[in-house]
């Protein structure tokens, strides 16, 4: 029974491995319904041979952080994208301000 448990938690590991391919157009919306769904997974199917334990615990973790860092840098990116458009768009009104002020309304 354990080394079933061993099999599926390794399938889990490649379903979060998954999550990190650029190519495969899943919006973070669905990697992290998914995501969230593998770690539920995960925690359900219990514990596996001690001998494996640390090894699969190691190689789920890795993959997690992957998945994490993957995510985090994601959302900086859009974050940093947004403070360029809202900047571009202050300096565009403070444009259009100063020439109002020139040509008057």
């Amino acid at each position: 029974p354990t080394k079933g448990k061993l099999a599926k938690k390794e399938a889990l590991i490649e379903k979060v491995l998954v999550l990190t391919e650029d190519d495969n157009n899943l919006s973070w919306s669905k990697r992290n319904n998914d995501f969230s769904k593998i770690i539920d997974e995960w925690k359900k199917i219990g514990s596996v041979p001690r001998s494996e334990n640390q090894r699969i615990r190691t190689e789920f973790t890795n993959a997690v952080k992957a998945v994490n860092k993957l995510k985090n840098t994601f959302f900086f990116e859009q974050k940093r994208e947004k403070m360029i458009n809202l900047e571009m768009r202050m300096d565009a009104i403070k444009k259009v301000e100063a020439l109002l002020e020139i040509e008057g309304d």
